[in-house]
């Protein structure tokens, strides 16, 4: 496999490095970046199946020459039809609901769902929102989640 080399790395790692020092505005950009790369697939009728801060690859930081970041969405790694039912399960609510159920029928809807757990990683500088709670103390998911048979 070859792949390209992105001079600055993931993005959950620059994120967790900066923790609090990242301004709102940068972070919208790489957000806006981010929406235009999963557009840009949905057009073409791919899914990527594995959007998340750590396949976000920033080419340019932007935090202190003044210019906008950018990002590069890189390939999903290992696909989640070589994990166990039980691994994607612990992923959740990180990874669409299709990605355990279905695995052999990814739509966009399930890069969709990705995109907004990767904005909540980029909303928390790549930490895992409400991480210190115990499972009975979070809250329960917005009625449309707890339609999706887990």
């Amino acid at each position: 496999m070859v792949e390209e080399f992105v001079e600055h790395g993931p993005l959950d790692v620059l994120l967790r490095k900066e923790k609090g020092r990242v301004p709102v505005g940068w972070k919208i950009a790489v957000a806006k970046q981010l929406a235009s790369a999963l557009s840009y697939l949905e057009d073409k009728n791919l899914v990527h199946g594995n959007v998340c801060a750590k396949n976000v690859l920033l080419a340019r930081t932007g935090l202190s020459d003044g210019a906008l970041p950018f990002v590069k969405l890189s390939d999903p790694g290992v696909s989640f039809t070589v994990l166990s039912r039980e691994e994607r399960v612990e992923r959740i609510p990180w990874i669409a609901p299709e990605c355990i159920q279905d695995t052999g029928n990814l739509s966009p809807a399930a890069d969709k769902w990705s995109f907004g757990t990767t904005l909540l990683e980029i909303c928390f500088d790549a930490d895992v929102p409400l991480k210190e709670r115990t499972p009975a103390e979070v809250p329960p998911p917005p009625l449309f989640l707890r339609a999706f048979p887990w």
